[in-house]
């Protein structure tokens, strides 16, 4: 078993708001050091990334955010944690959105991307970067096979404060619970709301491009797995969509 041996989080978080910065990631690492539960808030940042350093638009009005916590194995099940904490926290603003998980890291209302997470290791700290669009969202490009919506225009109009007050909170409680249960459950509601399940997809992983029904999550470290037209199971923990 991964888990059991794990601190659990308390809900005294250090929250640092800053006006510009170039990255809320980069700015992490300097706290690195801080064994405080640390969340960074940052009006704009000037240099915003997301997975493979791949530019994160960050424009004025939307939440940008870094957490430093204890680092955890499997560091892929956190990442499901905190996009279903997410989830939760549009939810907990407004019941009837529909909110979807596109592996490995985005958040989606009704096919369109509205938040990203980004989950890297630091020695014996997790620096979790979320971008979230609250007014607006940016252009995407014509190769990506989701759109991008933002809070806004589904009807909401939050700050980055509320939102982060509601979603510390329930962070917090879910990192607990999965701390004390296990993924499992974690695994049956991201499931429920993944964009895809059950659907053709194909995914580029390393020099190899795997194809077939999203069919499942490994159960122990989160893995997708794809099955492909002999029933053939393929599991990956990185990849690139490109249907």
């Amino acid at each position: 078993m991964f888990l059991k041996v794990y601190i659990m989080l308390s809900n005294n978080w250090l929250i640092q708001k800053l006006n510009v910065i170039d990255s809320t990631q980069n700015y992490a690492r300097k706290l690195i050091n801080n064994d405080s539960q640390v969340l960074i808030l940052a009006n704009e940042q000037t240099n915003g990334y997301g997975q493979e350093k791949r530019h994160w638009e960050s424009l004025k009005g939307n939440l940008h955010t870094s957490l430093i916590i204890p680092n955890v194995k499997p560091v892929s099940n956190v990442t499901y944690v905190i996009g279903i904490a997410i989830g939760n926290t549009i939810n907990s603003f407004n019941a009837d959105l529909e909110i979807q998980y596109k592996w490995v890291n985005d958040v989606l209302i009704n096919d369109k991307k509205v938040a990203g997470i980004l989950t890297e290791q630091s020695d014996n700290r997790l620096i979790i970067g979320i971008g979230l669009n609250l007014l607006s969202h940016p252009n995407i490009s014509k190769t990506s096979i989701v759109g991008a919506t933002n809070l806004l225009e589904n009807g909401l109009h939050i700050t980055p404060e509320e939102f982060i007050e509601k979603f510390l909170t329930i962070f917090t409680d879910l990192y607990n619970q999965w701390i004390e249960d296990g993924f499992e459950d974690f695994r049956k509601l991201w499931k429920a709301k993944a964009f895809k399940i059950n659907e053709f997809v194909s995914i580029k992983s390393g020099d190899s491009v795997v194809s077939g029904i999203l069919y499942d999550l490994d159960p122990i470290d989160g893995s997708i797995i794809i099955q492909n037209n002999n029933n053939q199971l393929t599991k990956l923990q990185v990849g690139k969509w490109i249907m």
